[in-house]
């Protein structure tokens, strides 16, 4: 299970290669936006993982890890997207 800090990133599951979202219960790319500004600027980030939504949210782990992206299906590449 992978655990996003939802107080500095915002994740999405993307398709890969339309970069639109995926269908319900669906693998895709995990795309991280930074929340903070602090030593590193907004940027969208595409990780290259594919991942699988839990089909619930996770309860926290600790006072800030609260949302839990999914199981990591296997890498892709790593490259920038457009914000």
């Amino acid at each position: 299970m992978l655990h996003v800090l939802e107080q500095a990133y915002l994740a999405e599951i993307i398709d890969p290669e339309t970069t639109g979202p995926i269908a319900t219960g669906g693998t895709g790319e995990l795309v991280l936006t930074t929340l903070g500004r602090h030593g590193s600027p907004l940027i969208r980030y595409r990780t290259g993982d594919l991942v699988t939504p839990p089909s619930r949210r996770a309860p926290a782990a600790g006072s800030t890890s609260r949302y839990a992206a999914g199981s990591l299906a296997g890498p892709t590449t790593w490259s920038w997207c457009a914000a």
